[in-house]
């Protein structure tokens, strides 16, 4: 994070991490503080939504800069692409498609990083300086997505994992009934043989690990595997 100095570790659930922690630390010999997990949720149009159109005008001055210009933006539900409609230059078409990332690098509900699973067009771009170009096609953007927010058409989703569990045949009942009420799974099959498969939210499976060892006594084991996205799971 180039605002804090903080760099992010990426992995699959605690274990991985605190595998990657543990390495860093021994083999590394590195000093580091570390914070809490947060789990990578995303944003995202609902199915069917209506397209979205905004006219946006900027006139005012950042940090003794001057920016002016126009934009009109449109979303609409079709495979992901960005239209730049006019004549411009590279370095503003660089500029514009990046004011495009960063609108949707962070979102109306959270802040989290919008899906583009639609198309976005740029047209009647009037602009006094390239920031201008940039600062107007973002706050449009942001302006959009807080209105298509607002009208229920972006929604919250998170991170599923396929999860497969070998325990001692005891212990199934108990694993079987905390999948479905605590872990709160999508799908949840009793393979036999001490064998579990299940997709659950990731953000409920944080702390599994102790707490399968804590129940079964170690005798229980995992595997976790990123899935999909699904919708918000209350």
């Amino acid at each position: 994070n180039k605002i804090t100095g903080q760099t992010i570790l990426s992995g699959m659930g605690e274990l991985h991490l605190e595998i990657i922690e543990s390495r860093m630390r021994k083999d590394m010999k590195a000093q580091f503080k570390t914070g809490p997990v947060t789990i990578a949720f995303q944003e995202a149009f609902v199915e069917g939504f209506k397209e979205f159109k905004k006219v946006f005008e900027i006139d005012k001055e950042i940090y003794g800069i001057k920016l002016k210009g126009s934009v009109i933006v449109k979303i609409s539900e079709a495979p992901e692409s960005i239209e730049i409609k006019g004549n411009f230059d590279r370095s503003v078409e660089e500029s514009v498609i990046d004011a495009v990332n960063c609108a949707f690098g962070r979102g109306p509900i959270g802040g989290h990083r919008v899906q583009r699973n639609c198309k976005i067009v740029i047209e009647n771009l009037q602009f006094s300086t390239s920031n201008s170009a940039h600062v107007v096609v973002y706050e449009a953007l942001q302006s959009l997505l807080q209105e298509a927010a607002g009208s229920g058409a972006i929604i919250l989703q998170e991170p599923l994992v396929k999860v497969e569990i070998e325990s001692p045949e005891q212990f199934i009942g108990d694993l079987m009934k905390d999948l479905f009420s605590v872990r709160r799974c999508v799908e949840c099959e009793n393979l036999g043989n001490g064998r579990i498969f299940a997709s659950a939210p990731l953000r409920k499976m944080l702390g599994y690990s102790s707490w399968l060892r804590s129940k079964t006594g170690g005798m229980a084991s995992f595997t976790m595997e990123a899935s999909n996205y699904t919708n918000f799971i209350e």
